[in-house]
């Protein structure tokens, strides 16, 4: 910002009884007006003395005007002038606004199954099938509200390969729960659908079994115990889980998924929830404002988790 300063100017003060030549000899020159002009004097005097009388009768009657009618009526006027109070914002209450999330698919829609094509001995209807039964199994595990909010997992452990249901069972019981599954904290329930954005891809394994890899960004919107300490912008309501996951088939007799090799990434996360297995918003010790809110690149699914900095 320029400042300018504004010209500074000094008046010279005059001194006291002085006058010039010219006004002495002005003063001096002067003649008396006529006695006729005084007469006339006294008569505008008297006219300026009506005048202002009148003026003051009309004044002191529109003043009591105003006051029988309740009020001045210039200023009555006046603050019916006055410019509206401007209307309060309204905090927008959509915890995706702002954030990259906003444009994301709602649920399952973001589990998009790509197109199915011959993989070895496994045919396109059969890939097809596997991909088809992955989403089921994702959907299960991260979107099912009886898993979300009551933590009930029967839905996800039957689409489990038999063969593999007791090792997941133990795992769910453990702080190993949420690389399997997302379940809330008791405290917490969602405050609108999750959004989804992310790949599914199929590939043969060793044993010429298919490998299905699952990259998907889940973005939660939580509502539970008041934190003074935490933030209200753009994402603060929101949990980010970013997983890569492999699922295996090995037989199109198969009755499902074998969980394979998987890697996590939360973010906004509260740790010691996370330990036990559960989802809830991070926590802000006293006095101290949370640091965890998502970037933008915690939203992607490119960003591969082990890129972004440890939140736990």
């Amino acid at each position: 910002m320029t400042t300018t300063e504004r010209g500074k100017c000094t008046e010279m003060p005059g001194t006291t009884g002085f006058r010039t030549r010219q006004q002495i000899e002005g003063h001096r020159g002067r003649r008396r007006a006529p006695s006729s002009l005084t007469g006339k004097s006294f008569f505008l005097t008297g006219l300026v003395v009506l005048l202002l009388m009148t003026a003051g009768m009309l004044a002191l009657r529109s003043l009591a005007v105003s006051i029988k009618n309740g009020g001045d009526d210039e200023l009555t006027q006046t603050e019916d002038r006055k410019p509206e109070r401007a209307t309060k914002r309204i905090e927008n209450k959509d915890p995706f606004a702002g954030t990259p999330a906003a444009e994301y698919p709602i649920g399952a829609a973001g589990i998009v199954v790509p197109p199915a094509k011959q993989l070895g001995q496994w045919t396109p209807a059969q890939v097809q099938d596997v991909l088809g039964r992955t989403k089921q199994t994702l959907a299960a595990a991260r979107l099912d509200p009886r898993m979300l909010e009551q933590g009930d997992t029967a839905g996800y452990l039957g689409t489990i390969s038999v063969s593999a249901r007791t090792q997941v069972t133990q795992s769910l019981q453990s702080g190993e729960a949420l690389s399997y599954v997302t379940r809330l904290a008791t405290d917490y329930k969602l405050a609108g659908e999750p959004r989804v954005k992310g790949t599914m891809t199929a590939s043969l394994g060793k044993q010429k079994e298919l490998v299905i890899a699952a990259d998907y960004v889940w973005v939660y919107p939580l509502d539970g115990p008041v934190d003074e300490n935490a933030p209200t912008g753009p994402g603060s309501k929101l949990v980010v889980v970013h997983t890569e996951e492999l699922y295996s088939w090995f037989a199109p007799k198969d009755t499902g998924l074998r969980p394979g090799r998987g890697e996590l990434y939360t973010v906004n996360m509260d740790c010691d929830l996370a330990k036990s297995g559960k989802l809830g918003l991070q926590r802000a010790a006293p006095g101290n404002a949370q640091t965890g809110i998502p970037d933008d690149a915690a939203y992607d699914p490119a960003t591969k988790p082990s890129s972004l900095p440890a939140t736990c």
